[in-house]
């Protein structure tokens, strides 16, 4: 009687009171044997009940670990599945012991209330065996849902099992020594995974597969269709996890609109820029792939209004299929291309390029539309109806690029054909405005050079001065235009110069003006000088007006025959400077007359003319505009807008017919004015 007074003291100072009335309870009593069976698949624990209290024992077993005292909330513990029964048992532990430990192992009992614990005893581990891995359920399942892994010799700490699905590590969030609940990891993306526990670093794989639920598809409708077209899916488990589930067409995701588990229904998006597609679902990070593709139905084309426009203005295209995006479409007018400002699948707005970007084909363009690579183009063309209409570019090359600034091309009309070059090469080029070709003619014999200058009378034309290379030419030639010959006529008989004026008069011309440099001092000049072409002689006329208080001349001016007169001015000077003055010049009396000044001040001149329809427009380099001279009432006006869009500084203007073209300067671009548009 007394030794069993004697245990149940010694057994009450280990129990863990889980409840504030212990006193009101008889606990169970248990005692821990010795460890035995030791080596490197485990060990043996061995306990014994020797009282169950009053209370229903809801578990006992073992708990062990590295620290004393083991708790069962904290340390690893082995729970025994036989009822409890008063008296000896064992358990062999083949995991969560590390080779070359030291455990503390105590039994332990626990009831509602309280749990007991026998004593402490020590042992050094000589390892263990790996968990055994049996199923998961449920298999398939999804992403992010919870899964039982079911084996045994788990560990009871959760942080000791390390379960993978794959090379992918998953949350443990319960588990005892045969199961364990964990989530599906979401990065999880192979159909078929391994599932496997590991306890320190000994692996215990599952043999069947875990698998994640995936979509399927069986069939779809309708097979073609337009922007928006609503498309059934018909397939399999689009329910079973819709937070993970995606639609793809070609490579858009797209929203889903009507969801059931075995069909669903989405729209072919706006933006869809592939005719041809497949359509994809993704769950689970899984997807499949329609066998068949869906198809775009060929857009069709209707009609596009207005057929006549200015450039900068819209024209609206009606048909059907166009894509609601206005990226998606294309439009090219002639060889430009055209600014999609709205766009739905029945029209189109297109604004009309400005010339500056490149040149139309011609002043009718055919209108060709472009949809995700499908080509189809209108019959009717579009007639642009600017009054400056930009031409195909000048085939001239400048061969000296430092001389862009200075006016280095020659221009002459013969025959309604203009004969463009000569300053800065031999090159000599044939512009006919009606084909709007370029054709290359016989190159100049002479040396080529800068800022000659010349005139068209007939079928002939005459070429010549001008400076190259610190040397100043007064050599004088005739290009015959029906024989493509040039032949070398009599020198000039003045100074040999550049920047000088010429134009014709009847069968003959005027040449004169221009500056010389010698020894770095600039002279210009004043001379005027008649060329008669048949005599090739040269006679000298009044020289051009100046100030009769200084000596000075002019130098790249302008001369513009006007009827039976002859605008020549402008110009620079070194002594003035930039002039606005101009004269007429009157071959027939061989006079001058002071007309008044070009109302446009600027740095410099390099002015560009023509006559159009009895009016003579001129345009210095700086002026906006051309400037029209009224001779009624001796006035420049501001009559003609020059809309060009490109630099024409130190270029050329000429008419021909009831047109004028200008262009070159310093860029390739050609324009012509048409006042009738």
């Amino acid at each position: 009687m007394w030794s069993k007074i004697i245990i149940r003291i010694l057994s009450l100072i280990l129990v863990v009171i889980a409840c504030s009335k212990e006193k009101e309870y008889e606990f169970p009593l248990i005692f821990t044997g010795e460890v035995t069976g030791i080596d490197s698949t485990g060990a043996v624990f061995h306990g014994k009940i020797t009282d169950l209290g009053r209370e229903p024992v809801e578990e006992y077993g073992f708990v062990w670990d590295a620290r004393q005292d083991p708790l069962v909330e904290s340390a690893e513990r082995l729970t025994i599945r036989q009822s409890p029964r008063e008296g000896t048992f064992q358990q062999q532990v083949a995991t969560t012991l590390k080779d070359g430990e030291l455990y503390f192992v105590r039994a332990y009992i626990k009831t509602e209330h309280a749990t007991t614990y026998g004593r402490q005893v020590t042992f050094t581990s000589l390892g263990s065996k790996a968990p055994v891995v049996y199923a998961v359920d449920p298999n398939p399942a999804n992403i992010g849902d919870t899964v039982a892994v079911t084996g045994m010799n788990f560990s009871y700490r959760l942080s000791g099992n390390v379960v993978r699905f794959n090379e992918l590590k998953a949350s443990v969030i319960n588990g005892n020594q045969d199961t364990l609940w964990v989530i599906v990891p979401k990065q999880l993306d192979t159909v078929a995974s391994e599932i496997s526990v590991s306890i320190l670093g000994n692996i215990g794989t599952a043999e069947e597969p875990f698998r994640l639920i995936t979509p399927r598809i069986a069939d779809f409708s309708p097979k073609t269709g337009t922007f928006g077209s609503l498309i059934t899916i018909i397939g399999l488990n689009f329910l079973s996890h819709p937070a993970s589930f995606h639609a793809w067409v070609g490579d858009m995701d797209v929203p889903v609109m009507d969801h059931q588990d075995d069909r669903l229904v989405i729209a072919i998006p706006d933006s869809l820029d592939e005719r041809e597609v497949h359509f994809r679902l993704e769950m689970n990070n899984l997807s499949v792939t329609s066998v068949e593709t869906f198809k775009l139905e060929s857009f069709i084309l209707y009609d596009f209004s207005p057929k006549t426009a200015l450039t900068g203005e819209s024209i609206h295209i009606t048909g059907k299929n166009f894509s609601p995006v206005a990226a998606n479409n294309y439009v090219m007018i002639g060889r430009l291309p055209g600014k999609i400002s709205h766009a739905s699948q029945n029209e189109l707005t297109v604004i009309l390029p400005k010339q500056d970007i490149g040149y139309y084909s011609a002043r009718e363009n055919t209108v060709r539309v472009r949809i995700l690579e499908e080509h189809q183009e209108f019959t009717e063309k579009l007639t642009i109806n600017d009054r400056w209409f930009r031409l195909q570019d000048s085939p001239i090359v400048y061969f000296n690029y430092e001389m862009c600034t200075l006016p280095t091309i020659s221009c002459f009309v013969v025959n309604d054909k203009a004969y463009i070059g000569l300053n800065g090469s031999a090159d000599l080029w044939e512009f006919d405005p009606a084909t709007n070709e370029w054709r290359k003619k016989a190159s100049f014999p002479g040396t080529p050079r800068y800022m000659g200058t010349g005139f068209a009378v007939g079928n002939r034309i005459y070429f010549g001065t001008g400076w190259s290379s610190y040397s100043f030419f007064y050599d004088w030639w005739e290009y015959n235009v029906d024989q493509n010959v040039w032949r070398q006529k009599a020198n000039f008989p003045g100074y040999p110069r550049a920047g000088a004026v010429a134009f014709p008069w009847g069968n003959n011309g005027y040449m004169g003006t221009g500056y010389q440099s010698v020894d770095f001092s600039l002279q210009d000049f004043k001379d005027i000088w008649f060329y008669i072409t048949e005599m090739d002689v040269w006679l000298k006329m009044t020289d051009y007006p100046v100030d009769p208080d200084l000596f000075y001349g002019m130098w790249f001016g302008i001369a513009l025959p006007s009827g039976q007169d002859t605008y020549i001015g402008l110009g620079n000077s070194h002594q003035v400077g930039y002039q606005s003055r101009i004269f007429k010049y009157f071959p027939s009396t061989n006079s001058w007359e002071r007309m008044s000044d070009y109302p446009y001040n600027g740095d410099d001149n390099f002015p560009i003319g023509f006559n159009l329809n009895g009016k003579t427009y001129l345009k210095t380099r700086y002026s906006k505009h051309f400037w029209a001279y009224n001779e009624e009432v001796d006035k420049w006006w501001d009559m003609l807008r020059s809309d060009i869009l490109t630099d024409v500084s130190t270029g050329i203007a000429f008419s021909i017919g009831n047109k004028a073209y200008v262009g070159l300067g310093t860029n390739h671009a050609m324009w012509e004015y048409d006042p009738s548009r």
